[in-house]
């Protein structure tokens, strides 16, 4: 049996808070966070939530999704939502940056979320990560066919009924 079905809950997120992207740049910035500029590109084409909402997140390696050897980002998404898994609002990147001040060092979590199209008519998902600069907010190719590697994958648990 595969690791990946024992993959658990890993943490909550709220969106909600923030109404709209300088709002959300705003707070990012006053907590300190980096921001790189593919992300603040992509934040203006974020849609918000208008309302509070708490989320419950996955996270799982491509490795942990059955790819030891690196998976197109087409197929790491399939994998995801083939164990019930939903993929992310475009807010959660956003949002888990602002909520995960914890996050260890050296790691790096790419948003599993419907690409957005850049200013460059590229796609694009968020990555955060914590490196020796701090904590970011990046941009990441989220092309279908852009092959990733051993990284961390972030998708939403749906809601028991």
């Amino acid at each position: 049996m595969s690791e990946s079905k024992f993959i658990k809950p890993w943490r909550t997120v709220e969106i909600g808070r923030h109404q709209n992207a300088d709002r959300m740049i705003e707070v990012l910035e006053v907590a300190g966070c980096c921001i790189s500029d593919w992300a603040r590109g992509l934040l203006p084409k974020v849609q918000f939530a208008p309302e509070l909402q708490t989320l419950t997140l996955v996270c799982a390696t491509v490795a942990q999704l059955g790819f030891p050897k690196g998976a197109t980002t087409r197929q790491i998404v399939a994998a995801g939502l083939a164990r019930g898994w939903q993929l992310c609002l475009a807010e959660i990147g956003p949002a888990l940056r602002e909520q995960y001040a914890d996050q260890p060092q050296g790691e790096q979590h790419l948003i599993a979320m419907e690409p957005i199209i850049d200013s460059d008519n590229c796609s694009a998902v968020f990555r955060l990560m914590h490196d020796d600069d701090g904590y970011w907010l990046c941009g990441s190719l989220g092309h279908p066919g852009h092959r990733q590697h051993n990284r961390r994958w972030v998708f939403v648990l749906p809601e028991e009924k």
